[in-house]
C-alpha cells in the first residue's frame, strides 16, 4: 500500500529506535550477500550458510552495533538539547539588547541579586561571629 520508506518516515515522526534499525539493516546486508552467492552459482542454502559463516557470532554483532546506535542516538538528544539552550540565549541576548527597558530593568534586578545576598551573608557573618 504505501512505499517502505513513507513507512520509515513515519515511524521515525515517534523517535529513533536503534534495536529496529540494527535489525533492518543487518537484515539488508545479510539478504544483498545471499543474493550474491546465489548469483555467483550457489544454491540459497549453501549461500545462506556461507553468509551467515561470514557474520559470525551474529547476537554478538547485533548487541555491539544497538550499543553504538544507542549512543549515538543519546548524543544526538544532548546534543539538539544545547543546541535549543543556545539559540534560546541567543534570542534572549538579541530581544533584550533591542529593547532599553529592559535592559534597566534587569539591571535593578541584577543589582539586588548581587546586594541582598552580600548583605545577608555579612549579616549572619557578623553575628555568627559574635
Amino acid at each position: 500500500m504505501f512505499p517502505e520508506s513513507f513507512t520509515r518516515r513515519y515511524r521515525r515522526f515517534w523517535g529513533p529506535d536503534p534495536a529496529r534499525d540494527v535489525n533492518e539493516e543487518l537484515a539488508f546486508h545479510i539478504e544483498m550477500r545471499v543474493e550474491a552467492l546465489i548469483r555467483s552459482g550457489m544454491t540459497e542454502a549453501e549461500a545462506r550458510e556461507a553468509t551467515m559463516q561470514r557474520f559470525g557470532n551474529l547476537a554478538q554483532i547485533r548487541d555491539e552495533c544497538e550499543e553504538l546506535s544507542e549512543e549515538r542516538v543519546r548524543l544526538r538528544r544532548k546534543a539538539d538539547r544545547l543546541d535549543a539552550v543556545r539559540q534560546d540565549l541567543r534570542f534572549a541576548l538579541r530581544t533584550f539588547a533591542a529593547n532599553p527597558t529592559l535592559k534597566r530593568f534587569f539591571a535593578g534586578q541584577l543589582k539586588s541579586l548581587i546586594v541582598i545576598p552580600a548583605g545577608r551573608s555579612s549579616t549572619t557573618g557578623i553575628h555568627w561571629y559574635e
